[in-house]
């Protein structure tokens, strides 16, 4: 109840750039994940990890790292991890994996196939946006060759980027990764993953507590509803 007034107006805007500099810091901000290093080479805290949602109260949402302590593909991240927790609401649950491909480098693989607004359209892109309505649908459903051909897509995206993470970063930090090597083993051995980040209720999650194929259990945040 009440009365709002919005007035309308214009705003013009300059912007100037100027040369990339490098950074003052010390080290430059990763895109390599470096939270732990693949083969598993750390001590399990697999129950430790979970005793913080134990005492969380009802009603809060938890984000969780988990690492596995073995490779798994995307379906049996489905079997043995979301599907245990069980009827929660699609719309609470958030899941990013992590893929490992050889010992060096580590990749969060959010969709390549999630539908983004073309401007202008180029119709040359026609078939390949027209297909990822239903690619979109079968990672979503954990599909495992969905989920390779995903990999395989932002791999390929960073390797025709490099100029520009230069840019941003002013390091040439992917210099010595041969992605042609890596897009191929990722073709023959499809997405490996070694862990993940996946958000849900804090309770719910705690049905992942005897899960054999965790290797740790971090704590991210947990924030009410």
């Amino acid at each position: 109840m009440g009365n709002t007034k919005i007035d309308k107006t214009e705003i013009s805007v300059r912007y100037s750039f100027g040369k990339p500099v490098r950074s003052a810091e010390s080290a430059v901000r990763p895109l390599i994940l470096d939270v732990f290093s693949y083969p598993v080479s750390h001590e399990s805290t697999r129950l430790s990890g979970f005793k913080v949602l134990e005492d969380a109260p009802q009603g809060t949402k938890a984000k969780l790292f988990v690492e596995f302590n073995k490779a798994l593909t995307a379906q049996e991240i489905k079997e043995q991890f979301i599907d245990k927790i069980g009827n929660t609401d699609a719309a609470s649950l958030d899941f990013i994996p992590i893929a490992a491909i050889g010992s060096e480098f580590v990749l969060a693989n959010p969709s390549y196939y999630q539908v983004r607004t073309v401007f202008p359209y180029d119709t040359n892109n026609a078939k390949h946006l027209e297909d990822n309505g239903f690619n979109q649908t079968q990672y979503e459903n954990m599909d495992n060759h969905a989920h390779k051909e995903s990999l395989v897509g932002n791999l390929n995206l960073i390797k025709n980027n490099l100029r520009l993470l230069q840019v941003i970063y002013y390091d040439s930090m992917l210099e010595n990764i041969n992605f042609d090597d890596m897009i191929k083993q990722v073709e023959n051995n499809g997405a490996q993953y070694v862990g993940m980040y996946i958000s849900a209720d804090s309770k719910d999650l705690l049905k992942l507590k005897s899960n054999p194929h965790i290797h740790c259990v971090e704590v991210e945040n947990i924030v009410i509803w």
